[in-house]
């Protein structure tokens, strides 16, 4: 895929989706209320800096080196610059992983 940047991601589920309003990648064929990820349990934070402004959600059944197919993918458009990434397990009527991504914006000069 030439120059690229990866971020991977786990997953106990096939169906991934982009919920770009929240910035959350949803696993498990169902999309949260916003209530429920504002009191979803998000663990196991970590930082990551966003090379670039375009990516592609693959599953990893999909191979990037050759032909990609409209069905293969999702394109997510981020800003340039670190994010947390948490992850956190939803059950309300379904079950779900996600995992959201806040930019953190550098605090300004005092």
């Amino acid at each position: 895929m030439g120059q690229a940047s990866a971020l991977v991601l786990y997953s106990e589920y096939d169906e991934h989706a982009w919920m770009a309003d929240q910035y959350v990648v949803a696993s498990g064929s169902w999309f949260p209320t916003a209530e429920q990820i504002k009191l979803a349990n998000w663990t196991d934070p970590f930082v990551w800096n966003a090379d670039f402004e375009e990516y592609l959600l693959l599953t990893s059944a999909a191979d990037g080196k050759n032909d990609l197919q409209p069905d293969d993918y999702v394109p997510v458009s981020l800003k340039q610059g670190a994010y947390l990434v948490e992850f956190a397990f939803i059950e309300a009527e379904y079950v779900g992983c996600f995992t959201r991504l806040t930019r953190k914006v550098a605090a300004s000069g005092a």
